[in-house]
């Protein structure tokens, strides 16, 4: 969640180091987010550093591809094919499956 850690100044310096896709790809990132909490409070769980706009980004078709024209939307039936081409481990769930 991206609005969890924020006020921690750990979370900030990492935040900067890239933009905020980036570090949702990112496993590394995403675990260092998720564990900084953990390290300065005495909790007992974590919530993984994710976000819900990586699943659109995820089925959007990369600009200038002719595929929905500049609007970044997929005709329905494009989608099967979309998701079983895009399905792997540069996918989000794959990153997270790395977070984990």
């Amino acid at each position: 969640m991206r609005q969890a850690g924020r006020y921690l100044p750990e979370f900030r310096e990492t935040r900067a180091a890239q933009d905020f896709f980036s570090t949702c790809r990112s496993p590394e990132a995403c675990c260092e987010l998720t564990l900084q909490p953990l390290r300065r409070f005495p909790l007992d769980a974590a919530i993984i550093f994710s976000d819900i706009l990586v699943v659109p980004q995820m089925f959007s078709p990369p600009p200038g591809t002719g595929h929905g024209g500049d609007h970044g939307t997929w005709q329905r039936t494009q989608l099967p094919r979309a998701i079983k081409r895009r399905a792997g481990p540069r996918t989000p769930t794959g990153s997270r499956s790395g977070s984990l």
